[in-house]
């Protein structure tokens, strides 16, 4: 997974070798720029950074956003550093972005991956490798996949080896932590970091209404500008969150009424282990999906598993590049 706000790096026979947020930092030296952090460290770099504690004059770059390419040569220089740290092939790679990428968007990763001495590379969606993860047999009854990364959500209905319909819905983690610090703020009149809505979100988030987990946490008192701590609940994780799963669930609902079809749905991606999903689901999308949620233990890594899967089954592969 090289297309989102952190790069996973699944090898053959050796499962998930690396994860890393697809970060990196540098300092201005006279006429040009030197790297000194990347991935998680660049991470860290940047809290450091917000607190004032970096006496460096470093600054953090973010060379993938929302599923894109925002900066190709801090993405060439990212990709190459962890790659050649990891001693990984040159060639047999394999790359899942979102669905929806158009030709320019597609062709800003193939210079990034080429441009790193990748010799050879194949891309696809990661809605198709997610479904994979998750056991899907391909047949003629179509399926729909939900895909949640950090930063964007695809939602795409398969048939056979192929995408029929759907799209990316730029709505992920990265958006979940925004829901609560905008809603912190909102009811809480509390200004928080990107850092501790992660926390409250590990801790509380949920989408069953009446939920009791609850956490403390610190920030600034928007009124006051005096630091304040108050207790978020899983009530208002739930506040917070559900616009963005609502949005999820209208997509699917448009696809499914669409295309007239009453598909299984599989639920994959970094967000798709938020407590009552499969519940907030069924809500949404009414009886007769009840038992056509297929959301479990392995959804979390269910594309990084497909992955791995299409790498050992290079008939598939080439099956799944060549529809999509």
């Amino acid at each position: 997974m090289f297309g989102s706000d952190s790069t996973i790096i699944y090898q053959k026979n050796a499962g998930i070798v690396l994860n890393e947020a697809t970060a990196l930092a540098f300092v201005r030296e006279k006429r040009k720029m030197r790297t000194v952090a990347y991935g998680n460290a660049a991470q860290k770099l940047q809290r450091k950074i917000a607190k004032g504690q970096n006496k460096e004059s470093a600054a953090v770059e973010w060379p993938v956003v929302a599923g894109k390419i925002a900066n190709i040569e801090a993405a060439r220089t990212f990709f190459s550093h962890i790659y050649k740290k990891l001693n990984s092939p040159r060639s047999g790679c394999l790359f899942c972005t979102q669905c929806s990428l158009s030709p320019d968007e597609l062709n800003d990763f193939k210079t990034v991956i080429f441009g790193s001495r990748i010799q050879e590379a194949e891309f696809i969606p990661a809605v198709a490798a997610s479904v994979l993860g998750l056991g899907y047999e391909p047949a003629d009854k179509p399926v729909l996949s939900v895909y949640t990364d950090e930063s964007w959500t695809d939602v795409a209905l398969i048939q056979g080896y192929g995408i029929v319909a759907g799209g990316t819905v730029v709505e992920g983690e990265t958006n979940l932590r925004m829901a609560v610090k905008e809603y912190a703020r909102k009811k809480h009149h509390l200004d928080i970091s990107d850092e501790t809505a992660t926390f409250a979100l590990n801790e509380t988030a949920t989408l069953l209404l009446n939920d009791e987990s609850q956490v403390k946490i610190k920030g600034i008192d928007s009124e006051t500008q005096e630091q304040k701590e108050i207790v978020f609940s899983g009530v208002d994780c739930y506040g917070a969150i559900q616009p963005v799963y609502t949005k999820v669930a209208h997509a699917v609902l448009q696809i499914i009424n669409d295309n007239n079809c009453e598909p299984i749905i599989y639920i994959g991606g970094n967000a798709s282990n938020v407590t009552g999903l499969r519940e907030f689901l069924h809500s949404k999308l009414g009886s007769k999906f009840a038992g056509n949620i297929i959301l479990n233990e392995e959804s979390f890594n269910s594309a990084v598993n497909g992955a791995g899967k299409l790498l050992s089954n290079k008939i598939l592969l080439q099956k799944i590049v060549s529809i999509n």
